[in-house]
């Protein structure tokens, strides 16, 4: 083989590695996307004066979901929604003075937007490459709420909340993302029921005599914006 033979062979097998290490960084990239669009539907539930479990009265919800991926551990959602609370005094071995002829039944319309920092134990996409990507991961929650609260009884009112949860989510495909979480979201205020300080001692901070409530829900989400998109062209 000639000199020229050999350079033209040298040239094709660096072409071919260049080729190997352009397809290697654009895989890398698959199934990595910056924005996710979608919504969710669940259930919520009251947990305060009138009620202290967390699996009890649970009530219909829904939502709509915007999340920032800052990178495949790492999001940040915004989260708008509505839902029903209820609760009764009825059956409970707590006294309450002026509950002692007439049981007390509320009914509650939550408004809620939260923003939730959002933590998952291994990076979430498509790609089994060197960053070792997982289509199914869990992940933790944290963040903050605002609502607005309107019992059929009593003052409706406003109010923050600090809010913790736990989820699952999976990547149906490459742009299309499935899960479940829940969440304990601890309010300010004692509104939620309609009843302020029915103890007669004042709330204050986000557990001492505040309400709160919880959210399970399942969501589905559209992924928009790959990372990178043009190295995959």
């Amino acid at each position: 083989m000639g000199s020229n033979e050999q350079k033209i062979v040298r040239h094709c097998a660096a072409m071919l590695v260049m080729l190997g290490l352009t397809t290697m960084a654009a895989k890398a990239q698959e199934g990595e996307y910056k924005l996710e669009l979608g919504g969710g539907a669940g259930a919520v539930n009251y947990l305060g004066d009138y009620n202290g479990n967390l699996l009890k009265n649970f009530q219909p919800a829904a939502n709509i979901i915007a999340k920032w991926n800052f990178n495949p551990r790492m999001s940040m959602s915004a989260n708008m929604g509505y839902g029903k609370l209820k609760g009764s005094s009825k059956g409970l071995n707590t006294y309450y003075p002026d509950d002692v002829t007439t049981p007390y039944d509320f009914k509650t319309n939550l408004y809620d937007f939260s923003l939730l920092f959002e933590s998952s134990f291994w990076g979430y996409g498509m790609a089994g490459n060197y960053k070792n990507l997982k289509r199914t991961v869990p992940y933790i929650l944290l963040g903050v709420d605002a609502f607005y609260a309107k019992p059929n009884h009593g003052s409706s009112g406003m109010g923050v909340a600090f809010t913790a949860g736990v989820g699952v989510k999976h990547k149906l495909a490459e742009r299309l993302n499935i899960g479940a979480d829940w969440t304990i979201h601890f309010t300010n205020s004692d509104v939620l029921d309609g009843v302020a300080d029915p103890y007669g001692i004042e709330s204050s901070g986000l557990l001492k005599n505040t309400d709160s409530f919880g959210q399970l829900r399942v969501f589905i989400t559209y992924s928009l914006l790959q990372v990178c998109s043009k190295c995959n062209q």
